[in-house]
């Protein structure tokens, strides 16, 4: 890009000012979930931790990253900031892709398809890697794409490269699902450079030393990352290998529009294939569809296929939505399903901004404080529900016990907050297991949420009552959106 035309800077950079618009709008919308507060937690611990010590099974940059915008005491909006911030670049930079794999028209089109992706909005307005990893797959698509056409015109590849570089960079920084998606980008590439006649050392050997360079700036979290495993603290047994059929809901989910949009979208990938550049369709193609297959795959030795790990993916299937018109030869039909994509990509992002979603921790937490009195006690059903309690209520936080199972099948009770400050609040916090409650407070508030509870908290009388040692009877609980909580009241301690 020897030279930026002065639309090539201000369209995108318009749209995506559009584009953060949009994805700041109601950001507040809804209470943070369980992986939010994960997120904000991990923000405040020290850079040292997560690269010598390892305290998490992601990588530290969105972490630090979050940090830059949020602290302890600040809201959802500053927490899920960065996610906005880096939604829109993607729609900046995929105005770039879309110019390089079809003119201005691509650029126009694939931004402004980008700008209204649901699942882009989506994942804009979540406090999670999502939309970093997804910056990072645009720059490696870009890239290949530069490369291939580089290779068929047989011009140095040094731009290219670049961009690689940073793509694979940003990519493996954000999360360790990024190496399904390089694969498969290596796979891609390589047979459509067979397909061009350029499969030669010169477009093989720079592409693979580029991304070798990129992987060593991930050893020293590599080591960090066995630290946690050998602490018992990597592992993923909440997730679930899912059948073909509901694989296959998820991958649709990533066209924005539904069995219409991915009907759409694969055509356009398969007739710029077949009319216009065959290797470059092919790859397009090897881009959107290998990637989810390979989770998939690999969820049959430990599953990790999920519609958050398929959020990259929209990024190709918007492709295909933007070379639809161009490959057909009917303006008034190319004009039809333009407005189609459009139209189909709207609905879908209305209907979420109409639609809840997560946990309601705001709602729970709000009531407690409205309800609950001096020297209350909080049990939680889980521990990890301790950090949207913590995100919400701060230092305003009671003593907070949550339940949890001993190796010999027995309930015990942690200290939640000694737990966090030992870092083992997962499964190594036997030695801070209690067979009770350690005071017998006035009332107990017994906390729960996600849409699969750990334990009924309208119906834990006899259980309350064994681990304080006094009976305690139920009140009216308080039933939010996946998030419930009931206040026990010590029958003895009068009114």
């Amino acid at each position: 890009m020897a030279r930026l035309e002065r639309y090539g800077v201000l369209v995108p950079l318009l749209l995506a000012l559009l584009a953060l618009a949009l994805r700041l709008w109601q950001l507040e919308r809804e209470s943070i979930w369980l992986d939010e507060a994960f997120t904000a937690y991990h923000s405040t611990l020290p850079a040292w931790d997560h690269w010598v010590n390892g305290v998490v099974n992601k990588p530290p940059l969105f972490y630090h990253l979050t940090a830059l915008f949020w602290s302890p005491g600040d809201g959802a909006f500053a927490l899920r900031l960065p996610a906005a911030l880096f939604g829109a670049l993607t729609v900046f930079l995929s105005w770039y892709l879309g110019r390089a794999l079809d003119g201005p028209r691509g650029g126009w089109l694939m931004a402004g398809l980008m700008l209204i992706s649901s699942l882009n909005v989506q994942y804009s307005q979540e406090a999670r890697h999502y939309t970093l990893l997804t910056v990072g797959w645009v720059l490696v698509v870009w890239a290949l794409v530069m490369l291939l056409a580089q290779a068929r015109l047989e011009q140095p590849a040094g731009r290219g490269l670049i961009v690689l570089g940073a793509g694979v960079l940003i990519m493996l920084h954000s999360h360790p699902i990024a190496g399904h998606y390089l694969v498969a980008a290596a796979v891609s590439y390589v047979v459509a450079l067979a397909m061009a006649g350029r499969l030669a050392r010169p477009w093989l050997l720079p592409p693979l030393l580029v991304c070798l360079l990129a992987g060593l700036t991930m050893v020293p979290w590599l080591f960090a990352l066995s630290h946690l495993a050998e602490a018992g603290g990597l592992h993923f047994d909440w997730l679930e290998q899912p059948d073909s059929g509901k694989a296959t809901s998820l991958f649709v989910k990533q066209f924005g529009g539904g069995m219409l949009a991915l009907l759409l979208s694969y055509a356009g990938l398969l007739l710029h294939a077949r009319r216009r550049r065959p290797s470059e369709g092919v790859m397009l193609l090897g881009l959107l569809t290998l990637p989810p297959l390979l989770l998939w795959l690999t969820g049959l030795v430990q599953p990790v296929y999920m519609l958050r790990t398929l959020v990259p993916g929209h990024v190709v299937a918007m492709a295909g939505l933007a070379l639809l018109p161009g490959t057909l030869r009917r303006r008034k039909a190319a004009l039809a399903v333009a407005v189609l994509a459009v139209l189909a990509l709207s609905i879908s992002t209305h209907r979420y901004f109409g639609k809840q979603s997560k946990e309601d921790w705001r709602g729970l937490t709000e009531y407690w404080r409205a309800h609950a009195g001096p020297g209350d006690m909080m049990l939680l059903c889980l521990p990890y529900w301790y950090y949207p309690v913590w995100f919400y209520l701060g230092e305003g936080m009671p003593p907070v016990y949550a339940l949890r199972q001993s190796a010999d099948g027995q309930v015990g009770v942690l200290d939640a907050r000694a737990a966090v400050a030992s870092r083992c609040l997962g499964k190594d916090c036997e030695a801070l297991l209690l067979p009770r409650l350690p005071v017998r407070p006035a009332t107990i508030w017994v906390v729960d949420g996600g849409s699969k509870p750990a334990c009924r908290v309208e119906a834990s009388g006899e259980l309350v009552s064994a681990l304080a040692g006094a009976d305690y009877r139920p009140g009216a609980a308080w039933v939010g959106f996946n998030a419930r909580m009931a206040p026990y009241a010590r029958h003895d301690a009068g009114p």
